[in-house]
């Protein structure tokens, strides 16, 4: 049987609505536009809970939060829950069970302490974090030193009427997302020398981009790719949230933008949609090299995020305790020529972080690690062909 490679392009903190297949009348994404013209798009694609670690570890367990025992971010030393629940696992050991070869570069947020070890137990072959990879990807440009490196949170949101977005002070292959697409790169190419991505030695790479998560500080030329005029007026901008919950009206992250009037909230919008278009843009580093080395037409391709961004919306900066689509969307692309067939448009199912697991395990033709808590997903076979039947006997045909 034929085991498909598998890449898995992954964001923070990226709006659905940015997605031009998913109607963006002003954000561009050519590079998930193409994506989503040789595969699939999904509108109405929901993230868990819309928080970082409870957001991923559902993705990649095929489990809600509740079950796994990831329900709280892990970066703070006092996190409630530091790792997954025990017994619980991570697509990577399935896929590292049945041979794959996994490599994961980017942001982590899955666990509390040494994340390498920690991936390496879970089957992860190859790990980087975002740091590493940027570092590494300076290096090997020859980029010199800089001092202003890592200071964006500064630069954006401290100070007595903090802008909350801006222009990056230098060129974009400083940035850690290009750092993040860089190694993500160099890992693809290392693989296609080692005579991985064969159905007998097959690999798994997830290239997990810390962006477009505050600081919303982008670089030229995408800093100034749209215009702050050009923002729409917001239909929620004005939401007095009466009747809503009190965290909602004194949400920390609503008072630190409240000071933004509606002409800074414009550049703010403005310089996030660039962000996306940059990362966008990475993402499309990584498919063309993904073409480059004739691994396409043998690899799953989905593209994510762990949730979205208010964005002005309701007034609000970030995301929090509450479920408005803006947060809780997310894009959800799917590819892989000969199973899952091209759209003309997009796809409107109800779908869910959680049938990632289970969708990924069934393209592959895989089993999940016997004795796994089962999946609370489902595969979404039938979501990507008018015949279910067909999509099956293509999958069960030798490469």
């Amino acid at each position: 049987m034929s085991r498909p490679n598998i890449l898995i392009l992954m964001a923070d903190q990226f709006r659905s609505d940015l997605i031009g297949a998913n109607g963006s009348a002003i954000c561009r994404t050519p590079y998930l536009d193409k994506l989503a013209a040789g595969g699939v798009t999904f509108t109405r694609a929901y993230c868990t809970t819309p928080l970082c670690t409870p957001a991923r570890g559902a993705l990649f367990t095929g489990r809600y939060p509740h079950s796994n025992g990831l329900t709280a971010n892990t970066q703070y030393p006092d996190t409630p829950t530091p790792r997954l629940r025990e017994g619980e696992r991570l697509l990577f050991e399935h896929l590292a069970a049945a041979g794959y070869h996994c490599g994961y570069v980017g942001k982590w947020h899955l666990s509390v302490g040494d994340e390498a070890a920690e991936a390496r137990r879970r089957g992860v072959a190859d790990f980087l974090n975002a740091r590493q990879a940027a570092a590494l990807h300076r290096e090997r440009l020859g980029l010199a030193l800089r001092d202003d490196l890592g200071k964006s949170r500064a630069r954006t949101m401290e100070g007595p009427h903090p802008p909350m977005s801006g222009v990056a002070p230098y060129p974009a292959e400083y940035a850690t997302d290009a750092g993040v697409a860089g190694q993500a790169i160099e890992l693809l190419r290392h693989y296609r020398e080692q005579r991985l991505g064969t159905s007998e030695r097959p690999f798994a790479i997830i290239c997990s981009f810390p962006g477009p998560h505050f600081p919303i500080e982008p670089p030229e030329p995408y800093a100034s790719l749209y215009r702050p005029e050009d923002v729409p007026m917001l239909a929620s901008f004005e939401d007095t949230f009466e009747g809503k919950p009190q965290g909602q009206r004194s949400h920390p992250w609503l008072q630190l933008a409240a000071h933004l009037s509606w002409p800074e909230w414009q550049r703010v919008i403005a310089h996030y949609w660039g962000f996306a278009t940059f990362v966008d843009a990475l993402m499309g580093r990584v498919l063309d090299v993904l073409d480059e080395t004739r691994l396409a037409e043998r690899t799953i391709v989905m593209a994510t995020a762990d949730h979205g961004e208010m964005a002005g919306h309701h007034r609000m900066f970030d995301k929090g305790p509450y479920f408005y689509d803006d947060v809780m969307r997310v894009p959800f692309v799917w590819r892989r020529p000969g199973f899952i067939d091209a759209r003309d448009g997009p796809n409107e199912a109800l779908v869910r972080h959680v049938d990632v697991v289970p969708t990924v395990l069934e393209l592959a033709g895989i089993e999940p690690v016997p004795g796994s808590p089962p999946p609370q997903g489902r595969s979404l076979l039938p979501e990507f062909s008018a015949g279910v039947g067909g999509v099956r006997a293509r999958h069960a045909s030798p490469v």
